[in-house]
């Protein structure tokens, strides 16, 4: 099964959530047991108890519902990126944050870097637009994750000793201008042909936007 070949996210999907049930079998088995168990003790009917034998099925669908809908693209987070975000206005406003990152609602620090509240308001308004699901702020660097799940991408700005340190693996994300980067997990997806899914971005263009220089 693990041999077997992808041809796009869903295959993975796929693949992991039938590993997840046949690992986790026996969990699955005990719980719905100790269900059945205490809708009897209950005084439920037996035909409605029986019922509950189809949770696994149930599980399994519902997780590999979840996990496909995750999966799919959140093209209007992109769109809004791309097609509707002053990239130098964006990186300003990067930078503002760096430069006054103890001014900001902190959820925690780690390594040296701070995760800020998304909902605090005093965030720049370029990037408060992006509705971003975290904001993470050093001195020379801020991540902005945008989408997660299985179809994750971001913003990374990154400049002075961050930027000389980390160039090289960013050989895979969109600069889009200099020390701003788009970063999409479907461009480091190892059967992901780079130019093809650039084009499916730039189809994403609305009729207003200018075209990309990326």
């Amino acid at each position: 099964m693990f041999d077997s070949p992808l041809q796009n996210r869903s295959d993975e999907v796929s693949r992991y959530t039938v590993a997840y049930f046949i690992w986790f079998y026996p969990v699955t088995y005990v719980v719905t047991l100790l269900a059945y168990y205490l809708l009897r003790r209950c005084g439920v009917w037996r035909v409605v108890s029986c019922l509950i034998w189809g949770l696994p099925v149930a599980a399994y669908f519902i997780l590999s519902a979840n996990l496909t809908w995750r999966g799919q693209p959140s093209n209007a987070g992109r769109v809004q990126l791309l097609y509707r975000t002053d990239y130098a206005a964006l990186l300003a406003a990067c930078r503002e944050m760096a430069a006054h990152r103890s001014t900001y609602a902190k959820i925690k620090e780690r390594y040296g870097s701070d995760f800020i509240n998304p909902k605090d308001p005093k965030i720049p308004a370029t990037i408060a637009a992006l509705h971003p699901d975290s904001i993470i702020v050093s001195d020379d660097s801020v991540v902005l994750e945008l989408h997660g799940g299985f179809d994750a991408y971001g913003v990374v700005s990154m400049w002075g000793q961050a930027a000389s340190d980390y160039t090289n693996t960013m050989s895979q994300d969109v600069l889009l201008v200099p020390y701003l980067w788009f970063n999409d997990d479907e461009l480091s997806y190892q059967d992901t042909d780079r130019a093809a899914y650039l084009n499916k971005l730039r189809a994403l263009k609305p009729a207003d936007a200018p075209a990309p220089k990326w």
